[in-house]
């Protein structure tokens, strides 16, 4: 006969333990945390470990130190906690007649692309939930990401380590291009270089962006660190703008560029540059259930991607 399934034989207050060992250290802090005495923590500490069938912690004068073992179980009963915490915010917040909500972070380059379209999919099956969505660089949304003040991130990897905790799948590829206003005087001059460019007018994303820590090695092939007629800003739609006023260019992700050529305010201009920007992806807190607006709203992106086939260039070069 297989074993029981550990889920049917693991209290609650085994998970609190382990979640307190985990915060604070020790047993007798972890104790305290929980409001019992230490002796009735180690009697729920060795009943856990029957339970399991395995040593989680090595005993010595100096207190527990979690083994492997000990490590699995405190991570996944942090998961556990975290995830019906996230449950009983969800009811409350039903209960008190408020809609579903998901939190959306994700750069520039996959809001005209990717997400409005996630969205309107996902407002067409669920009405109700609620959409928040933050437009800004991945190494100014990863942080938000890690605090949950956002449910799922479509960013690129460049601030991710092995240790910062989070799932990224890769979904698309994508270039930067240089862009001006239709009629621009540049427009339809074949075989300009990014040197022909550079003592223009330019419009760039913050100096302390991705985008341009990929385009300062461009810039130095030219003989400057950046262009010196610059305005920088955060802002697409201020970048735009800027340009619909004047003969300024700027260097756009090509999706970002495209939208924009599609409702002919922008133009693609000759210089080519390389693909340095890597892909961008889904981005999630690794071992972190999703709530249930996010799981709809990832539903929505997938359903997207496999809408659009080979002609979303998923992963292009």
């Amino acid at each position: 006969m297989p074993p029981k399934p550990i889920l049917s034989r693991v209290k609650t207050r085994h998970l609190e333990l382990l979640v307190a060992l985990g915060q604070h250290g020790s047993l007798r802090r972890a104790a305290l945390a929980l409001g019992i005495e230490q002796p009735a923590a180690t009697k729920l500490l060795r009943g856990l470990e029957k339970v399991v069938g395995r040593p989680l912690f090595v005993r010595s004068p100096r207190g527990l130190k979690s083994n492997g073992f000990g490590d699995v179980m405190m991570w996944h009963a942090r998961v556990v906690s975290e995830a019906l915490d996230r449950a009983q915010r969800e009811m409350d917040r039903l209960a008190e007649g408020g809609p579903q909500r998901v939190r959306v972070g994700a750069v520039h380059s996959a809001a005209p692309f990717l997400i409005a379209r996630a969205i309107a999919r996902l407002k067409r099956d669920q009405p109700l939930i609620v959409v928040e969505v933050s437009i800004d660089t991945s190494n100014n949304l990863l942080p938000l990401l890690l605090s949950d003040d956002l449910d799922v991130l479509v960013a690129r990897p460049w601030e991710i380590g092995p240790e910062t905790g989070v799932a990224y799948e890769a979904l698309i590829d994508e270039r930067l291009v240089v862009v001006g206003r239709a009629g621009h005087p540049l427009a339809g001059q074949d075989g300009l270089i990014l040197r022909d460019v550079i003592d223009r007018p330019f419009a760039l994303l913050p100096r302390d962006s991705p985008m341009r820590r990929v385009l300062a090695p461009l810039f130095r092939e030219t003989g400057v660190e950046a262009p010196a007629d610059l305005v920088e800003t955060a802002s697409i739609m201020t970048i735009v703008a800027l340009l619909s006023e004047s003969d300024t260019v700027a260097v756009l992700p090509e999706d970002v560029a495209r939208f924009y050529e599609d409702q002919g305010t922008l133009v693609r201009l000759s210089p080519a540059l390389p693909a340095v920007m890597g892909a961008y992806g889904i981005i999630t807190r690794h071992g972190i259930p999703a709530s249930t607006g996010a799981e709809h709203f990832l539903l929505a992106i997938r359903a997207v991607l496999r809408a659009l086939g080979e002609d979303a260039a998923l992963i292009r070069s």
